[in-house]
């Protein structure tokens, strides 16, 4: 069993965080994710296995699988090697629309999460040179970022592929990757009672929840997903006037959208203050190469607004972007933590 593993390390905030809510609401599809790429051309199938082969082994995180039964504190483990979870399907002769319904049948499926890779691909034929690439993936193992990079790696590896198989290839062998094992060592390696006595400082005299509002508006349930959703277009002069506000006043739409946010629950809830959770991106300057790292570095943190009616808006926006900029000192902290440093209670 031991020869069958490469590394075992914690996880990483977020991780802890989604992993908790899988195992309670094992039912749940809400990070089950499905990516799906149209391909047009003639695809060269040995090529394409031989690629994702290759970012099986390139990437650790997609060998990675976590446990947790008996222990004090989670742990994920990497396999040396795991299997391609690949099927070729032939689409040429089915209806279009039955894709749809095969999209929540996959969903359903989940994963066992103690069993890697916590991903599979189904690649369907749909014409002659038309294919289109499902890729479901649990969003224990990766972020939108890491996306990217997988992606843009694996059309670096087909394009290796296509021409070592017809002996023309051009494209140079790609360099080694920095496991996210390394990430996770340089977390464990944080000053954490820093970061304690700035969250402290923050969440002093928070204590309680900021209450949703109860609006009429209608919102489209989400399937599947305990939440609705509500899309709203800014466009045109709108748009423009924001973006102009935000560059004369050195601000980021970010920052803008943040705090519009927050006067909104504040007012609605009757109060001059929101707490409310932002997404960070997670990925240090340190360790070296962490921008082309592949794992999930996101994280979820509190953001509290207070305001002061004597302040202009430019101005408190502006104190607001200089706290965004402090949160990003301490953006690694897990939020199952942070609770318990208000006074809100754990």
């Amino acid at each position: 069993m031991h020869d069958m593993i490469d590394s075992i390390y914690s996880l990483s905030p977020l991780q802890q965080g989604l992993l908790f809510h899988s195992v309670a609401q094992p039912e749940s599809t809400e990070y089950f994710i499905q990516t799906r790429v149209e391909l047009k051309g003639d695809l060269n199938l040995q090529a394409f296995e031989a690629a994702w082969r290759d970012m099986l082994q390139r990437h650790s995180i997609l060998r990675t699988a976590f446990v947790w039964e008996g222990l004090d504190t989670p742990l994920q483990l990497v396999q040396r090697e795991v299997e391609l979870p690949l099927q070729v399907e032939d689409w040429q002769h089915r209806d279009e629309a039955e894709l749809e319904a095969m999209l929540e049948q996959d969903a359903s499926e989940g994963f066992n999460l103690e069993m890697a890779p916590l991903m599979r691909l189904r690649l369907f034929r749909l014409e002659e040179s038309r294919w289109q690439l499902l890729w479901s993936y649990h969003h224990l193992l990766l972020d939108g970022w890491s996306v990217g990079l997988l992606m843009s790696d694996w059309f670096n590896r087909y394009a290796y592929h296509c021409g070592a198989i017809s002996g023309v290839s051009s494209v140079p062998s790609l360099p080694e990757t920095t496991p996210f094992a390394d990430y996770i060592t340089w977390l464990d390696g944080l000053d954490e009672v820093q970061a304690e006595a700035f969250w402290r400082e923050q969440l002093q005299g928070f204590t309680s929840s900021t209450p949703l509002p109860q609006l009429d508006t209608a919102f489209t349930p989400a399937p599947g997903l305990p939440y609705g959703e509500q899309t709203i277009d800014i466009q045109g002069e709108q748009w423009q006037a924001l973006q102009n506000f935000c560059q004369q006043q050195g601000l980021t739409l970010n920052t803008l959208l943040q705090g519009a946010w927050g006067v909104l629950l504040g007012s609605l809830a009757g109060r001059q203050e929101a707490l409310f959770g932002v997404t960070v991106s997670g990925r240090p300057d340190n360790p070296p190469g962490a921008d082309e790292m592949v794992g999930l570095f996101i994280n979820t943190l509190p953001l509290r607004l207070r305001w002061d009616e004597t302040v202009s808006v430019a101005d408190w926006l502006k104190q607001l972007h200089a706290l965004n900029g402090d949160l990003r000192q301490y953006e690694h902290s897990p939020l199952v933590r942070l609770k318990g440093l208000s006074d809100v209670g754990g």
